[in-house]
């Protein structure tokens, strides 16, 4: 921690309850690099007023991060020291190949867990064998294998799981079995047949956010979808797909999916396809969007997009643009007097800077002064995160130990010479934090 050595007397004089809500906020902030020590960690050994605090704690040490053997070595202090706290783990298959035997009997106390691995198989066989055990506690699983292929006629991972309310997953549902109570569902690269997701999705009945990224928005007809079922998502608010394509021969993820409650559709990716031409018309859109409020735009060129179903979109009072190409061409009715695309819309978020965006929204303005007799409100896009342009999970897969990276025996700069009341007493062997409450390291773990 980079901290100034005169600011170091003024911080531990602080109260320790003011200490603790601090410490909370740092510890997520530095366990951000996957390579650093855990921050709970050097906290614990910068003085004794620290320690206590620290260790007097419990939720700073539910967060338990397995991407490496060395972690193993923490892995029963963290879970001894959370006490009862419920636990945010983040597991990598990929370099400790089984789950360890102390985090599985802790699965009632799970909160959120991320596992990765190398093949979706591989979360599969860790998993099976618990699937079934109680974690009564699970509000959010995250399974993101670097091969996502699965055999959808294997036993299904059935997770007793009542609480479980968020789901994200790269590839294939097929491993899954039904999740009834899913809220919330994100997606990172489709690849399941059409039957496969229709199973699974029409399971979620209380499914209010989907999140495709990075989709393939489509299906090829020749695989064995010929004749789909439509499905119809009555509860879903939120839809945002990414960088969606659909194959030259198949059905587009519109054609089949109706969402008439949607409030939020956000789109994203200069390839954007998300209607197949023969359907891209009245099918899709007088079914699909008939409570939209907010359109969210990034990274489109409406050169290359489906014009009818965005001038189609009459309901939506906000739109956030941003990186969005050839808008003119979509606002072009508007310059030769026709009618106002989008007669509600009041607010328009989008970067003013670029010439495009100033040509498309004159024109926007003039026929709104033509039609409604006052003007939108423009604002200037701010870099908020929205559904599409949080952390992706796969974009690194290599974890190594953290020992190559300097940390596992790096001995940590004391700041007694700050502090006029330091005493040698504030020091002590790093090595107590593996035995001092009577823990046996890592021996018959598995």
């Amino acid at each position: 921690m980079d901290v100034p050595k005169d600011c170091f007397p003024a911080i531990a004089r602080l109260p320790s309850e003011l200490l603790s809500v601090i410490f909370q906020h740092l510890v997520v902030e530095l366990n951000m690099d996957d390579f650093s020590r855990p921050a709970v960690m050097t906290l614990s050994e910068v003085s004794k007023h620290f320690r206590a605090v620290v260790l007097g704690t419990p939720t700073l040490w539910a967060s338990i991060r397995l991407h490496s053997y060395s972690d193993l070595q923490l892995l029963d202090l963290f879970i001894h020291r959370s006490q009862s706290c419920l636990l945010d783990v983040s597991l990598d298959l990929t370099a400790l190949d089984v789950i360890p035997r102390p985090l599985i009997a802790s699965a009632s106390r799970w909160l959120r867990i991320s596992v990765r691995a190398s093949d979706f198989k591989d979360i599969y066989v860790s998993l099976l064998p618990y699937s079934h055990a109680p974690v009564s506690e699970l509000r959010e699983l995250r399974l993101l294998p670097t091969s996502s292929y699965c055999d959808s006629d294997e036993d299904k991972l059935n997770f007793n799981a009542p609480k479980l309310r968020s789901l994200a997953i790269h590839g294939c549902l097929g491993y899954l079995a039904p999740l009834p109570g899913l809220t919330t569902l994100v997606i990172y690269r489709l690849e399941c047949s059409y039957r496969v997701f229709c199973e699974f999705i029409q399971s979620c009945a209380e499914l209010s956010t989907l999140v495709l990224q990075e989709s393939i928005a489509g299906w090829e007809t020749h695989s064995g979808d010929r004749n789909p079922t439509p499905i119809t998502l009555e509860k879903l608010r939120v839809l945002a797909v990414s960088e969606s394509r659909t194959p030259a021969d198949g059905m587009a993820l519109l054609d089949y999916l109706c969402v008439p409650n949607v409030q939020l559709l956000e789109l994203s990716g200069s390839g954007l396809q998300i209607t197949s031409p023969s359907n891209g018309d009245e099918r899709v859109m007088n079914k699909s969007f008939q409570a939209l409020c907010t359109l969210v735009l990034q990274h489109v060129d409406f050169e290359i997009c489906d014009l009818f179903l965005f001038r189609s979109l009459s309901t939506i009072t906000r739109m956030e643009l941003s990186c969005v190409l050839n808008m003119t061409i979509l606002t072009a009715p508007l310059a030769e007097g026709g009618d106002s695309l989008w007669p509600h819309l009041n607010t328009i978020v989008c970067d003013v800077s670029e010439e495009d965006n100033l040509l498309w929204l004159d024109n926007l303005r003039q026929a709104e002064l033509r039609q409604r007799g006052h003007l939108f409100k423009i604002q200037t896009m701010v870099d908020s995160p929205t559904f599409l342009t949080g952390e992706n999970p796969l974009a690194d897969q290599d974890y190594e130990d953290g020992s190559e990276y300097g940390w596992a025996d790096q001995e940590y700069e004391m700041w007694e010479d700050a502090d006029p009341e330091w005493s040698e007493d504030d020091q002590f062997d790093y090595d107590d934090d593996y035995d001092d409450e009577g823990l046996d390291g890592v021996v018959g773990w598995y």
